[in-house]
């Protein structure tokens, strides 16, 4: 932990302000445990698939937290790969793929990107795009910020009659 905490102080002193961790699997649990050492050099933090959980308590940091995690992993218990989604500015996403595909899935990438370009003072839940939203369970009902403009869409009568 002290040669990657060492580098973590190196990657912030060159970029000169807090910077995001990404962590898959294991590397999620060290994204962690830097963010829980240092949080000041820590502005979020995104696992995938990642072991979280210890004994029955899960991670609470001080910095916006996402974790992508999948119920068909294979390798991670999904429900030791999540956070504690009622504590500020962390959440949990649910994607559809296993454990080895995590970091090469087209939903998962756009989730990564979008919660490390999401500045720590404007956090929001994450949204998918509507063409992506059935890669990611439990959240189709939700209208993507891209759609807020757009009134919800006109039910179609397909029945004969009148």
């Amino acid at each position: 932990m002290t040669a990657l905490r060492s580098r973590l102080s190196e990657l912030v002193e060159r970029s000169e302000k807090p910077i995001a961790l990404v962590g898959w699997s294991m590397g999620g649990h060290y994204a962690h445990l830097l963010a829980e050492m240092a949080p000041e050099h820590v502005r979020a933090v995104v696992t995938l698939g990642s072991p979280l959980t210890r004994g029955d308590r899960r991670p609470r940091l001080e910095v916006p937290t996402a974790s992508i995690y999948s119920r068909i992993d294979g390798v991670v218990p999904w429900q030791f790969s999540t956070v504690d989604d009622g504590w500020a500015r962390h959440e949990n996403i649910e994607v559809r793929t296993p454990h080895f595909l995590l970091g090469f899935d087209p939903a998962v990438i756009h989730a990564v990107g979008d919660r490390i370009v999401c500045e720590p003072q404007r956090w929001e839940p994450f949204r998918p795009p509507r063409f992506m939203r059935s890669a990611f369970p439990g959240r189709s009902a939700q209208r993507s910020v891209l759609d807020a403009d757009r009134p919800p869409p006109t039910p179609i009568n397909t029945s004969e009659g009148d």
